[in-house]
């Protein structure tokens, strides 16, 4: 035999050897596809929801545009909100857009005062270079009427050019909010804890010492009033899982052992959390993205784990692809709602997974 067919018939078997290994952890570990309900379908790029319950209405927001990130002939991102009573009809109620940003991720939350806020991502594009990146707030009383967004305000000490803050949660009257950094010029990234009153002004409380790229991350409080965080890291390497005592300046930090992509934290009991997000398929090893093969070996998984950031067991959504974000939500009936979005059904669109947490545990997670 040649060496060059020598070395295709090579490279031939351990695809099919990963092919395997993919589809026998989808098929064993998938949720059935007609438990999950498709909210939002159309001809265009629709990702990174999140969801609240808020005057008797769901309410999800998400990002529609031509495709994951601009190109030259695409247009900048909307962010939608659609709202339902039922989980199962919904309607647009609110569209949010810019000529100068590329609006993206959407965060929303209750502050103390009843009021609903909700958090906007913007970029500027030159060149498909990310030249600046902002943050915006708009207010509702209702969910219904939102206020026009107005760009938040970071202590001058440490706002750069590249600021994404990505989850605020409240407790009292402060608000705790996490801000992401890359300092392009020098290639550095890095993660703020701040805290706000208002919503429109953030200080700061600590810089978490997470090496290499600390990236994407979410808040959540526990039952005994302690602060976790769930933190993305890059370039392809493990997430952290981190957990603080008021005033939340000491953090220890946790390695999840696992790439995470979009995380976001429920806590199940006092000690198990249930972490959404990308899943990365181990056997494929870490690339520098590639048009056309960024999503390769990709999922929506759900991890339980516990509060040393262990991942006791990976559950699948339905998915392929670019995928991902998920948002996980108790309702008054104490149902987990999980929205995510996903491009297994060609379009790129927002789907709903409605389950209990006994059913989830019990069913799902064997």
């Amino acid at each position: 035999m040649k060496r060059l067919d020598y070395i295709f018939f090579t490279i031939l078997f351990i695809c099919l050897i990963i092919s395997s290994k993919q589809k026998s952890i989808a098929q064993s570990t998938e949720i059935d596809k007609s438990e999950i309900i498709c909210i939002w379908k159309n001809t265009k790029h629709n990702a990174f929801p999140d969801l609240c319950f808020y005057n008797d209405n769901f309410i999800c927001s998400f990002r529609e545009s031509d495709t994951h990130l601009p190109e030259i002939d695409s247009s900048y991102g909307k962010i939608i909100i659609i709202n339902s009573e039922n989980l199962k009809n919904w309607k647009q109620i609110k569209t949010f857009e810019s000529n100068e940003f590329d609006f993206r991720d959407s965060k929303m939350s209750i502050m103390p005062n009843g009021t609903l806020l909700l958090l906007i991502s913007g970029i500027k594009w030159e060149e498909g270079k990310n030249i600046n990146q902002s943050n915006f707030v708009s207010f509702s009383k209702d969910g219904i009427e939102f206020s026009d967004p107005v760009e938040v305000k970071i202590q001058d000490e440490i706002k750069t050019k590249w600021d994404f803050l990505g989850s605020i949660v409240w407790c009292d009257s402060l608000g705790y909010a996490t801000l992401h950094q890359r300092n392009k010029p020098r290639n550095t990234w890095s993660v703020y804890l701040l805290k706000t009153y208002d919503g429109i002004w953030f200080d700061t409380i600590t810089q978490w010492q997470i090496k290499n790229k600390p990236s994407e991350a979410d808040l959540k409080f526990d039952t005994k009033g302690n602060l976790m965080a769930i933190v993305r890291v890059e370039p392809g390497k493990n997430g952290k899982f981190g957990i603080s005592e008021y005033p939340f300046e000491n953090w220890k930090w946790y390695d999840t052992k696992t790439r995470l992509g979009g995380p976001e934290l429920f806590q199940i009991n006092q000690d198990t959390l249930l972490v959404g997000s990308r899943y990365y398929n181990p056997d494929i090893p870490y690339h520098i993205p590639i048009k056309g093969r960024e999503y390769v070996g990709q999922k929506t998984a759900l991890f339980l784990m516990n509060k040393e950031g262990t991942i006791i067991n990976t559950l699948f959504l339905p998915s392929y692809g670019d995928c991902s974000y998920p948002a996980i939500l108790k309702d008054k009936n104490n149902n987990l709602v999980i929205c995510y979005y996903s491009s297994h059904e060609k379009e790129t669109s927002l789907y709903m997974f409605i389950t209990s947490i006994s059913k989830l545990i019990n069913k799902y997670f064997k």
